[in-house]
């Protein structure tokens, strides 16, 4: 449903109120995106992996993954519910107890618009994902990189774009994995065309 054309986008307190909140959790996102990077690096200069028991003496995997997705913005009434996708390519390593996939993400959202319009975001990210455990794996991802955000002039840009999400994955199956996410994730912009959102979905990956 649109909001009442009567009703102001934005006011000069609430954005100053939403920026100073956006500010913060900006800051503790990157913090958490940092933390992530350096596990992975820690992790890969700490002792050599260990594959699954596929054959060939391989000690790393190609995953290919498609995530399927709800979406709602939580920071800008302009913008409401969508959905998307993403098509996820990494390289999957397994140490003892931990699954590191460093990868790179193309994904696409649509959210309705309170001009009527729809709005696409088309984002290209790199980052990745750490599993703990075996065979029900719970994880943390982080993701940077570059959006654009297009529908309509009043509100397409492209900018700066990351997210920072967990996962639950079951993988049982040696070269399929199963599993649900949420992210958290947003788009870098001015009052009337940045958007933070939430992810939610399945995703199927393949393992070769």
């Amino acid at each position: 449903m649109l909001l009442s054309q009567s009703k102001a986008p934005c006011t000069r307190y609430s954005c100053t109120s939403e920026s100073v909140m956006h500010k913060y959790v900006l800051s503790s996102a990157f913090a958490a995106l940092s933390g992530s990077l350096l596990l992975m690096t820690l992790l890969f200069v700490s002792q050599p992996a260990q594959a699954r028991d596929y054959g060939g003496g391989r000690t790393n995997r190609i995953v290919l993954a498609f995530d399927f997705d709800y979406s709602a913005t939580l920071s800008n009434e302009l913008f409401n519910k969508g959905g998307g996708g993403a098509m996820r390519i990494g390289n999957e390593l397994e140490f003892t107890m931990i699954t590191v996939t460093p990868e790179v993400v193309f994904d696409y959202h649509t959210f309705g618009t309170y001009w009527g319009s729809s709005a696409q975001l088309f984002t290209g990210k790199v980052g990745g994902r750490v599993r703990f455990l075996k065979a029900v794996e719970p994880g943390v991802f982080a993701h940077i990189g570059i959006g654009s955000l297009g529908g309509d002039d009043r509100y397409s840009h492209t900018s700066p774009v990351f997210d920072i999400g967990v996962v639950l994955d079951f993988t049982f199956v040696p070269v399929v994995d199963l599993g649900f996410h949420l992210a958290w994730s947003r788009i870098m912009g001015g009052d009337n065309s940045a958007i933070s959102y939430a992810v939610s979905g399945v995703h199927l990956a393949f393992v070769f």
